[in-house]
């Protein structure tokens, strides 16, 4: 699986070359009357009902044992999976129906961190070794629990061997490990002209080399000291680098990066006000008035398997609908190829394999659809994947192949699947909270 990073042949790491202990606001009750929140005739009751008990089921992830969670919208269900005895919170949780969502615990042969941590010891063998990466992506098997790991379709058939398998399983404590091929690498990827205060899923501009890479801003924080941030991408900049909006109006610097681990950015906004709880939403050239023009972040939590959910992108716009429909999370766990490291990521895609994410797009939000007219922070956009793409849309900001300054010539890319990270898990890597209005 090729993932794209900036405008190269890997997870789209959605940047484009060459453009000229924290705690997290959790997703509360939809607000009084009075309040700006309008409720949202598109996102039904039961759904909004399994959402909101699939946030109370996340904020036990964290506890060992933890395997997966998925979202059954049609049974109104939501199914953990967990590696022997689950907290007596959860348990509970799953005794009373909540909201008459049906709860149900199964047990796993690995947890989630077992399984994250054997694939990328894996990958992270074939970083150190010097040798060509055939490693695309690593994560657990939906059946079996077992570790799947995904090799470039372009691999030696030597890389889906029986003697490979074996050797990987001993190498990760004899788990089962299942050999899967025909995916590409990830590229990762990059609205026009934000103001103070600044806000997500907004094109931005950072210095990469002689030339820029366009990027998207994903969810307002705020830090433990108490000033405010942008996240975007990591592999948009480096630590100082200046940061314009697509206008090359002056908004700030990127005050820290953390690309090995979780491809993610800070961006200190000059300004003061320097960020609010809001992200666009809408095309890549939505304007005042326009439906879906600036959403209103209500909190957030951790994606679940089979959750819909929307993505935004400046240079490819929102996609998803007002509703958030037809983008799914398949997979809330897997280490992926981020440029020169590995990241772990959750996996969106879009079920009629039309457009969900594009080069540009990189650090852009992701979210749910609230009842009550807000969203719900899910994730930053990290990549796309190059084996996955569809035709771009004409009059996206930044298209073309290629793209001036970008050594691979691949340009600007669309698709239908890719990966993003985690809020909590970013939040939690900043020691911020998340923005909300």
């Amino acid at each position: 699986m090729r993932r794209s990073q900036l405008a190269v042949s890997f997870v789209l790491a959605l940047s484009v070359a060459g453009a000229g202990g924290a705690s997290m606001a959790a997703e509360g009750p939809p607000p009084a009357a009075g309040d700006a929140g309008v409720p949202s005739a598109a996102v039904d009751s039961d759904r909004g009902a399994v959402d909101r008990v699939g946030e109370l089921v996340t904020a036990f992830e964290g506890a060992k044992g933890f395997a997966r969670a998925a979202v059954d919208y049609d049974r109104r269900s939501v199914a953990v999976l967990w590696k022997g005895q689950p907290p007596a919170g959860l348990t509970k949780l799953a005794e009373t129906d909540p909201d008459g969502v049906d709860v149900t615990i199964d047990q796993a042969e690995y947890s989630e961190e077992e399984i994250r941590a054997a694939g990328m010891s894996l990958m992270n063998d074939e970083i150190a070794a010097g040798s060509d990466r055939t490693i695309t992506a690593t994560y657990a098997d939906e059946a079996s629990g077992a570790l799947v790991v995904e090799v470039d379709s372009a691999a030696p058939s030597s890389a889906r061997s029986s003697a490979t398998k074996d050797r990987y399983s001993k190498r990760v404590g004899n788990i089962p490990v299942t050999i899967r091929a025909g995916t590409g690498r990830t590229q990762q990827t990059t609205r026009q002209n934000d103001y103070a205060p600044y806000k997500g899923g907004a094109g931005i501009l950072l210095p990469q080399g002689a030339a820029a890479a366009y990027c998207t801003t994903g969810f307002a924080i705020t830090m433990s000291n108490g000033t405010g941030r942008l996240l975007t991408a990591g592999h948009c900049g480096e630590t100082g680098g200046i940061v314009r909006d697509a206008s090359n109006q002056g908004i700030g610097y990127l005050s820290s990066v953390d690309e090995p681990t979780w491809d993610s950015a800070l961006v200190d906004p000059t300004a003061s006000p320097a960020t609010t709880g809001v992200i666009y939403g809408g095309g890549s050239y939505n304007q005042p008035g326009s439906a879906r023009y600036m959403l209103d972040v209500a909190g957030g939590a951790s994606p679940l398997f089979g959750q819909e959910v929307c993505t935004g992108g400046a240079n490819s716009g929102e996609h998803g609908g007002s509703a958030c429909t037809g983008i799914t999370v398949t997979n809330t766990s897997i280490n992926v190829q981020c440029g020169a490291y590995v990241c772990n990521t959750f996996r969106i895609t879009s079920t009629a394999r039309t457009l969900a994410l594009a080069s540009g797009d990189s650090g852009g939000p992701v979210y749910i659809q609230r009842t009550d007219g807000r969203v719900g922070a899910r994730g930053v956009i990290m990549g796309g994947d190059t084996a996955k793409v569809v035709g771009c849309p004409s009059g996206m900001p930044v298209q073309g192949d290629p793209i001036p300054g970008d050594p691979s010539g691949t340009g600007v890319l669309c698709f239908w699947e890719g990966y993003a990270i985690s809020i909590p898990r970013l939040l939690n890597r900043w020691n911020a909270t998340l923005e909300t209005n």
